[in-house]
């Protein structure tokens, strides 16, 4: 609004010098109808871009909390599987040593294979899981630094907008001094 009271105030003094102003009206005008234009643009693309990348910040901070869970789990799981295995080895060493022990052992062996490979299923579920969470993860950071360039250029280009309309007020300021 500094540059429109600016220009009238321009054009008033012209209008008391009876000076004919009708071509500096007509270009203070379409100078200021363009730059105003030109700044409502951008400012509403800048207000865009810096909700897109609040936005993508706030789903970064979702997915970085769900690939820790995740890691946690597979972490977790890696260790029931580990400690799953252990024992499973030590029982089919003891089968030899007698019949009945042998007929034991080997009741309690098909009962932690069994369990070995309920975990390892779940080991590897879990696994599956993490990768593609770490996967989506690395393409999420590829998006949010494309956003967050396209926002520096659209501030750049706004800071630049702005500058041309400083510029212009000073040289109509300079007009009435």
């Amino acid at each position: 609004m500094v540059m429109v009271d600016l220009a009238n105030k321009v054009l008033a003094w012209l209008n008391g010098v009876n000076a004919d102003y009708t071509e500096l009206y007509n270009a203070v005008r379409d100078l200021l109808s363009c730059q105003h234009a030109e700044l409502s643009s951008v400012e509403s693309e800048l207000r865009t871009r810096q909700n897109d990348e609040t936005e993508a910040v706030l789903s970064g901070d979702e997915l970085r909390a769900r690939s820790r869970e995740a890691t946690e789990v597979l972490a977790r799981s890696e260790a029931e599987y580990m400690k799953a295995t252990g024992p499973l080895s030590l029982l089919k060493d003891k089968i030899s040593e007698t019949r009945e022990v042998l007929r034991k052992l080997e009741e309690e062996s098909v009962e932690k294979e069994r369990e070995v490979d309920v975990l390892y299923v779940k080991w590897k579920s879990c696994l599956h899981s993490h990768v593609a969470i770490k996967n989506e993860e690395r393409e999420f950071d590829g998006q949010l630094f494309e956003k967050h360039r396209n926002l520096e250029e659209t501030q750049q280009r706004f800071d630049k907008v702005e500058a041309g309309v400083r510029q212009s007020i000073k040289a109509l300021l300079s007009i009435l001094c």
